[in-house]
């Protein structure tokens, strides 16, 4: 079974692969041709998070969801989108993925966090190697640029004392110092890129610019 936005069927890339291989979501075998889907593909059923959780999970529908963490190849913002704030409010502690595939191309990070926040009071943040950098309420234009990247998010009602803890690490890290990794020249990664993009709209520092909610 898959689980999307809404519950129904689907073809879901399930012959000729390994355990570990990447990249194989919902739109998969969109991407083959008759032959490949007839080979590879097989009818499963799709769920909604939601549905999901009423037809299979069960607990108490009072109880916490200590942690849900989504990586389905792009389509993680459906699973969110399915999911409605009475399951998303259950959760104490979420992650996911946030890239260009699948419903990516055509969903922005910002009205996900923004639905999240307002939905069932989740704090989202970058999620790095110790460190946090929030993004609720601090949206930057260019956090719309999509790219491989993981985003964590922690209940403030459920979880006061985790959602304390993760914003003293993003305080921490607005301290420490910014560590850029050299490319194959004697300039910084940043350094180049300034020169690059110097004069596009994501190298400004103008207000304007900078709290833009979408980049494209």
């Amino acid at each position: 079974a898959a689980v999307s936005k809404e519950s129904g069927e689907m073809l879901f890339h399930t012959g000729g692969l390994k355990a570990g291989i990447e990249n194989k979501g919902l739109d998969s075998c969109g991407r083959l041709n008759e032959e490949q889907r007839e080979k590879y593909c097989t009818l499963v059923p799709v769920y909604s998070l939601y549905d999901y959780f009423k037809t299979h999970v069960k607990a108490d529908k009072k109880d916490p969801i200590n942690i849900l963490s989504i990586d389905v190849e792009g389509f993680d913002g459906d699973v969110l989108l399915g999911a409605t704030p009475e399951i998303l409010k259950r959760v104490e502690y979420l992650e996911f993925e946030y890239n260009w595939m699948g419903s990516w191309k055509n969903q922005h990070l910002y009205d996900i966090v923004k639905m999240l926040d307002e939905s069932a009071d989740m704090m989202c943040y970058w999620a790095g190697e110790g460190r946090l950098w929030r993004i609720t309420d601090c949206w930057m234009s260019y956090y719309d640029i999509h790219h491989w990247s993981n985003v964590a998010c922690v209940n403030r009602a459920r979880v006061p004392t985790l959602a304390s803890k993760m914003e003293t690490i993003f305080l921490r890290s607005l301290e420490d110092s910014k560590i850029w990794i050299k490319g194959g020249s004697s300039e910084s990664d940043l350094e180049l890129l300034r020169k690059k993009y110097s004069d596009h709209v994501l190298m400004s520092v103008d207000e304007e610019y900078l709290g833009m909610k979408y980049y494209k």
